[in-house]
C-alpha cells in the first residue's frame, strides 16, 4: 500500500484538481490520495468561496480518499510557512510516500537546484533581498531579483516568477529541511495560468470560476459555465448549497473587521499587520469594504495578499509571539480529519496506529488529546469556522453546524 498527498485549497474542486488527482497517482503508482487542505480562510487572506466541509465532501466524492485540515494558522500564511506546515504534517501522519504539487515545468533537477538555495540560503541572497525590499519592492519581487543577479540564468529565474513554481520549490525546500523521505511528483500544469479568469475549455483556473460566481451576484441560478468545469457531482452538490450556504466573498468579512476596528483599543501587532499598517488603518473610515480597505493600505513593497492576511489576523487577534511558539515547538499538533471514503478506512487506522501526532475525528476529543499548545492553535481553526458561519447567516439566513456538532463526511 502506498499514499500520494497534495496540498490543496480546492476553491473548488474542478476538472483541473481532478486531471491533478488522477496524474498524481498514476505517476507515483501510489495506491490511495491524502489531501491536506486548507480550512474556511486562505493563503490570499481571504474566505473560501464555500465552506471546508462542503469542499472537503466534493473533494472526496471526486475520487481523493482522506482529507485533514491544514491549521488556519499556516492555512493563512505565507508560502514558506504554509508549505512547510503541509509538509510536516505529512511526515507526522508517517503514511504518505509521495507528494504530488501542480507547476509550470516539469524539471525536478532545476527546482530541486533552487530548493536547495532556499532551505540553506546564502547571506548574500538575504541581503540582497533586504536592500531591494527597503528600495520599495515588494518582498516577492525583491526576492526573485535577489535570486536572479544570484542565479544570473534566466531557465531558473523564470521558473520562480510564476506562483505555481514557487510554491513547489518551497515544498522541495521543506522536504530537504525536514530530511524528509517522502517523494517529491510534479504534474506540469498544461492549461489556465493560475489567475486567469478566462473559460475556453473544460478546464480552468479556480480564479476564472470564482470570477463567474462574483459575476452571477444577484442570479438566483448557478452560473451556466460552472457545470463544464467541474465534476458532474460537484456540480450537483454546489447547485444544492449555492444561495444555501455559499458563495462567500471578501467583502462579507467587512462588518465584522469594522466591529473589530470599534471595540480594538491597543496599537498591539499581529501577523503581517505591524504598527505601521494599523496606524494607517485607523485612518481609513469604518464604513469601507473588506476590499477597499485593503488596496487603500496596499503600497508598492506590500502586495495585496499580505494586507488581507494582516487583516485577517488583525480580526482574529494572532499575534508574533504565539505563532512564533506554534513554529518553535514542532509546526503541527494535530490532524484534523473533514472526509474519508469508506474503501481508505484502513489507511486511517493505519495513521492512528503510527501518526506521531493525534488524529482528530471529533472536535470535542481537541481538549483531552492536545497540550496547551496545540490546543491554542486548534481554537483558532474553531473560531474561523464560526466567524464564517455567522457570515453565512447573515448573508443566506442558514445556520450551518459548527466544528463541534459536525460530522465527517463518510463517502
Amino acid at each position: 500500500m502506498s499514499t500520494v498527498a497534495i496540498v490543496s485549497e480546492y476553491n473548488p474542486f474542478h476538472n483541473g484538481h481532478k486531471y491533478h488527482l488522477e496524474r498524481a497517482l498514476k505517476l507515483s503508482g501510489a495506491d490511495h490520495s491524502i489531501a491536506i487542505m486548507s480550512g474556511n480562510f486562505l493563503q490570499r487572506g481571504i474566505p473560501a468561496l464555500t465552506n471546508k466541509y462542503h469542499r472537503a465532501y466534493m473533494s472526496t466524492v471526486s475520487g481523493v480518499d482522506m482529507v485533514f485540515e491544514l491549521p488556519f494558522v499556516y492555512a493563512t500564511a505565507s508560502a514558506r510557512d504554509f508549505a512547510t506546515a503541509a509538509v510536516i504534517m505529512m511526515n507526522k501522519l508517517s503514511v504518505i510516500d509521495y507528494i504530488s504539487f501542480g507547476a509550470e515545468t516539469d524539471d525536478l533537477e532545476a527546482l530541486c537546484f533552487i530548493a536547495n538555495l532556499i532551505s540553506d540560503e546564502p547571506e548574500e541572497i538575504g541581503r540582497q533581498i533586504k536592500m531591494l525590499h527597503s528600495s520599495g519592492l515588494s518582498y516577492p519581487a525583491s526576492r526573485q531579483e535577489a535570486y536572479k543577479k544570484y542565479l544570473n540564468n534566466d531557465k531558473l529565474t523564470d521558473m520562480i516568477s510564476s506562483p505555481n513554481n514557487i510554491l513547489a520549490t518551497e515544498y522541495l525546500a521543506a522536504l530537504i529541511k525536514t530530511n524528509s523521505k517522502i517523494k517529491p511528483i510534479i504534474v506540469k500544469r498544461n492549461a489556465s495560468e493560475y489567475n486567469s479568469t478566462n473559460i475556453a475549455s473544460s478546464i480552468c483556473s479556480a480564479t476564472a470560476i470564482r470570477q463567474q460566481f462574483i459575476e452571477n451576484t444577484g442570479s438566483v441560478e448557478m452560473p451556466a459555465k460552472v457545470e463544464k468545469v467541474v465534476p458532474k457531482q460537484v456540480f450537483s452538490s454546489m447547485k444544492k448549497e449555492y444561495h444555501v450556504s455559499f458563495p462567500v466573498f471578501e467583502d462579507d468579512l467587512s462588518a465584522a473587521l469594522a466591529y473589530s476596528r470599534i471595540i480594538d483599543g491597543n496599537n498591539t501587532e499581529f501577523v503581517d499587520m505591524d504598527i505601521d499598517l494599523i496606524n494607517r488603518m485607523n485612518k481609513v473610515h469604518l464604513q469601507t469594504s473588506f476590499s477597499e480597505l485593503a488596496a487603500s493600505l496596499k503600497t508598492k513593497n506590500i502586495t495585496l495578499s499580505h494586507i488581507n492576511r494582516g487583516l485577517l489576523h488583525y480580526l482574529f487577534r494572532l499575534n508574533p509571539e504565539a505563532y512564533s511558539s506554534f513554529k518553535k515547538n514542532g509546526y503541527i499538533y494535530y490532524a484534523k480529519l473533514l472526509s474519508l471514503r469508506k474503501e481508505a478506512s484502513h489507511i486511517l487506522k493505519c495513521i492512528n496506529n503510527n501518526a506521531d501526532i493525534p488524529v482528530i475525528n471529533k472536535t470535542s476529543d481537541g481538549m483531552k488529546l492536545l497540550d496547551s499548545t496545540g490546543y491554542d492553535m486548534f481554537r483558532y481553526d474553531n473560531m474561523a469556522t464560526t466567524l464564517y458561519n455567522q457570515f453565512i447567516y447573515e448573508k443566506y439566513g442558514t445556520i450551518l453546524p459548527n466544528d463541534y456538532t459536525r460530522s465527517i463526511s463518510i463517502i
